[in-house]
């Protein structure tokens, strides 16, 4: 899948994948466009039936990709764990730290009414919450 300078493959085996990459790379490379491999990282979420003895070890050319456990796309954290936690978590905080400068901008403020603070509390609740409802997750077996 293709978003923007973004790129996630998915496969279902470590060999598939660096077979993936490799014909990425030269895909790339004839269009004028090189693969940044300090930029570029490899999220492995295994099947719980897959049992490997180390964790696969990918490349681009000669250089070797960074194996991550989690990094974050469009403001979702996906985790090679495939739980949600960390990007519940993270929405949460960033709901609540949306809702608190929002606080002291509006309901604390004496220059407005109490009828506009009553109609603007739900509003800025479903909006700060609405992060909350929607996840992202892929699982690459």
């Amino acid at each position: 899948m293709q978003y923007a300078d973004d790129a996630a493959l998915a496969s279902h085996s470590p060999a598939d994948l660096q077979h993936l990459i490799d014909s990425e790379v030269r895909t790339f490379n004839k269009c004028g466009l090189v693969v940044n491999a300090s930029k570029t990282e490899i999220l492995c979420q295994l099947s719980p039936t897959v049992q490997l003895a180390s964790h696969p070890q990918f490349h681009a050319r000669i250089q070797d990709l960074n194996n991550v456990h989690h990094f974050s796309c469009l403001g979702s954290i996906i985790s090679s764990s495939c739980l949600l936690d960390s990007n519940i978590e993270s929405r949460i905080r960033l709901a609540s730290s949306a809702f608190g400068r929002l606080s002291n901008r509006v309901f604390t403020c004496r220059n407005l009414n109490t009828s506009t603070k009553v109609r603007i509390k739900p509003v800025s609740q479903s909006v700060s919450l609405r992060g909350c409802m929607h996840f992202c997750t892929a699982l690459w077996l």
